[in-house]
């Protein structure tokens, strides 16, 4: 069991109720094998009709109690289970929500979502239900021995347990094979769940290329391949199944052949061998249990194996367990010599050094992939960084609290990402305390947007789909900008945030940001040059590395990339408004 060492605590937990459950186990498995000595007694006096009534009734009795501990038996185990699932799903959800981006990277969403819900179902099956089945056995077979070896000579006994030894020898040689399988099947499903929600988020995408029978195709394929290992597995279980089955009509002809003879000829009753089959047919039917349970014991291993691959896996950011925090933040940053690479073969930013006063704005710009959103990313210290090199209000990056440095920050994504979620929900999202309507209205006006949400059915009850679908990027992104700004952060960040709006919302916003962030340290990243032209700094990246700072008019007077870059954008500007 030390393949669920990470597990087991969940259900320890409940180890109160999952005893109260083992222990009507044992009360049901005693009920049971009592049963048939009652009707043994029966069948040897039946002229006693005062005797056989009594015996009749009291079997009844026992039937109807053990019916009722089974459904407490249930209750207890298999309860205890949906509780340590709930656990377990928290415990999961936690820990990958503190997970930062680089193991995002390395794992689909879709086989993340398979282990949160099919590798925890089997945990569960196993360490619930499969407990339950397997504590039977466990009770009833040393007693079910133990009176055969009362009621029949020992070596009748020994010659009806060879098929349990046959049947102990095949599962040892199948175990590796069902866990091999086990494992592939849940890896494939993990896969199947990855593609489906890369379809269902991005179906635009495939219907605006047309790509709907490729996609078809790929799933087939994928479908294909789980089918194949769902098959080898069903195929290992088989196997299984048929060595139980095997073994139980093999015990049947060994009862008929030697059991039978062996009590005829010691002149036992009819209710003696009554009695001998019965406790054989209960000594055999546990393990068609413990092959169920073998067959769930190496499913959930392999989950546990998933599943401990999210739990031992460390964050790439590592925070101080005691960070600082200033009591009053400003937001000013200090960058020195930063270098950083996603891998250390391929270096992405290049010995970077700038200073943002408190207070200020500074414009990000250059070409696609010169390194700005990781830039951004590196300020939030999403990645891990060298010591020394970034710093805010004079303390190195390394030493901030997490804490205290999300609250610092109040992003705009590139990517407009919003919850499926009502509007409201969605602008408060940053907020610990939940913002008045009057709060939620006055920013939405800020961002520009407000108008726009007046005219919905629902307003700002108006849940805008998954990843906002059901809104125009434009009011995507300004509704990311109202979530920014109701956080109120010290230090505000756009992403290339203003590419989805017009260029007269842009100068509308541009206007009322500089208002609102009046006092807040704010940071541009754009392709459009009139976002950042009011800027109090301008650092122009290319391959990483700063190739131009300054203001505005000392660009376009060095006549650089930006210089050349603004004359192309006015000059569009020019003939879109011809």
């Amino acid at each position: 069991m030390s393949r669920f060492a990470r597990i087991l605590p969940f259900f320890w937990r409940y180890r109160a109720r999952m005893g109260a459950g083992l222990a009507l186990v044992g009360l049901v498995s005693i009920a049971e094998l009592w049963i048939p000595l009652l009707l043994k007694e029966a069948i040897d006096h039946p002229h006693d009709l005062a005797r056989v009534r009594d015996l009749v009734l009291l079997v009844l009795a026992l039937g109807l109690g053990s019916g009722v501990l089974r459904f407490l038996q249930r209750w207890y185990l298999v309860g205890a289970s949906r509780y340590a699932e709930r656990d377990l799903k928290e415990a999961l959800f936690e820990k990958l929500t503190r997970l930062d981006p680089p193991f995002f990277h390395q794992n689909r969403s879709g086989d993340l979502l398979s282990r949160a819900t099919s590798d925890v179902e089997a945990l569960r099956m196993f360490l619930g239900p499969g407990v339950m089945y397997i504590a039977k056995p466990i009770v009833a077979v040393p007693i079910a021995i133990a009176l055969l070896l009362r009621e029949a000579p020992w070596w009748v006994v020994l010659v009806v347990g060879i098929p349990l030894l046959l049947i102990a020898v095949v599962m040892r040689r199948l175990s590796p094979r069902l866990e091999q399988d086990s494992l592939a099947v849940q890896e494939s499903l993990g896969a199947l769940s990855d593609k489906a929600q890369e379809n269902f988020s991005g179906q635009r995408v495939v219907k605006a290329f047309g790509r709907e029978e490729a996609e078809c195709a790929a799933w087939s394929g994928l479908s294909e391949t789980y089918l194949e290992r769902n098959l080898a597995l069903a195929r290992s279980r088989a196997r299984l199944g048929t060595l139980l089955s095997s073994s139980r009509d093999l015990a049947a002809i060994l009862i008929l052949a030697v059991g039978g003879m062996a009590m005829l000829g010691a002149d036992f009753s009819a209710g003696d061998y009554f009695l001998f089959t019965s406790y054989v047919g209960q000594l055999y039917w546990p393990l068609i249990a413990i092959g169920w349970w073998l067959g769930m014991y190496h499913r959930a291993g392999a989950a546990a194996k998933r599943l401990d691959a999210i739990f031992d896996a460390v964050p790439a950011v590592q925070w101080p367990a005691q960070g600082q925090e200033p009591a009053h933040p400003r937001g000013e940053i200090e960058v020195r010599q930063l270098s950083f690479g996603y891998t250390p073969e391929r270096p992405v930013l290049h010995e970077l050094s700038f200073h943002v006063p408190a207070g200020t704005t500074l414009g990000l710009v250059g070409r696609t992939g010169s390194g700005k959103s990781t830039l951004l990313h590196l300020l939030a210290h999403l990645y891990p960084l060298p010591r020394g090199t970034v710093a805010i209000d004079g303390v190195d990056l390394l030493d901030w609290s997490r804490a205290g440095l999300r609250r610092l920050f109040g992003f705009v994504p590139q990517d407009g990402f919003l919850f499926a979620e009502t509007i409201r929900e969605n602008l408060s999202y940053g907020r610990s305390e939940a913002p008045s309507l009057e709060e939620i209205v006055r920013t939405a006006e800020l961002a520009q947007l407000a108008g726009e949400i007046r005219g919905f059915p629902k307003g700002y009850e108006t849940l805008v789909g998954e990843r906002g679908i059901t809104l125009s990027g434009g009011q995507r992104q300004r509704a990311c900008i109202a979530r920014a700004l109701l956080h109120d952060p010290k230090i505000l960040v756009f992403d290339d945030s203003l590419s989805a709006v017009d260029t007269s919302t842009e100068a509308a916003l541009l206007a009322t940001l500089r208002e609102v962030a009046r006092g807040k340290t704010t940071i541009i990243v754009a392709h459009r040059l009139s976002s950042v032209m009011e800027a109090d700094q301008i650092l122009v990246l290319d391959e990483g590395r700063i190739v131009e700072r300054g203001k505005h008019a000392e660009l376009l007077a060095t006549g650089g990339w930006y210089a050349k870059t603004w004359n192309r954008q006015r000059l569009e500007g020019e003939l879109e408004s011809l």
